[in-house]
């Protein structure tokens, strides 16, 4: 979970880095665990702040993420075939050109199946936030796409 999260949100290169910065991370603070959420969203909090940590101090989060998007598998959406292809261009362009925060949001929720209210919780937003991040997310995608052709009629 912690892997594909990080793999989710950036760069290839840095993916053991990150994974062995959350579990360090992890195995310090399992004990402060309050309660007050789900064990399983406070892991999720600790991935994302942990990968938020690494791409800011080295200043690479844009290229990270631009760089995961393009090299997203296409078996994630799309069948095989050259349209598939086309398609998958055209969502990766448009993924890479969505805003950190709404790349952040569309994670969560639709590649890692979180609730909102725990997307929320990982993200250290409100429920209504998440919502408003993934409605201009895909307002925007749908936008993109329908420039390339990709988008609905």
């Amino acid at each position: 979970m912690v892997r594909r999260t990080v793999w989710s949100l950036g760069r290839a290169e840095d993916l053991d880095d990150i994974v062995q910065e959350v579990f360090i991370r992890l195995w310090r603070h399992w004990g402060q665990f309050d309660g007050r959420s789900e064990r399983r969203t406070w892991v999720y909090r600790i991935t994302v702040n942990t990968a938020r940590s690494h791409w800011r101090s080295r200043s690479r989060l844009k290229a990270a993420l631009q760089r995961f998007w393009t090299e997203l598998p296409r078996a994630l959406f799309t069948p095989p075939g050259q349209e598939a292809l086309d398609l998958d261009r055209g969502l990766a362009k448009a993924l890479a050109a969505l805003e950190q925060r709404q790349r952040e949001a569309l994670t969560l929720v639709h590649l890692e199946g979180l609730s909102l209210a725990e997307a929320g919780q990982v993200m250290g937003v409100p429920e209504g936030t998440v919502k408003s991040r993934l409605f201009h997310a895909r307002a925007r995608m749908q936008a993109l796409l329908s420039e390339d052709g990709h988008g609905k009629a």
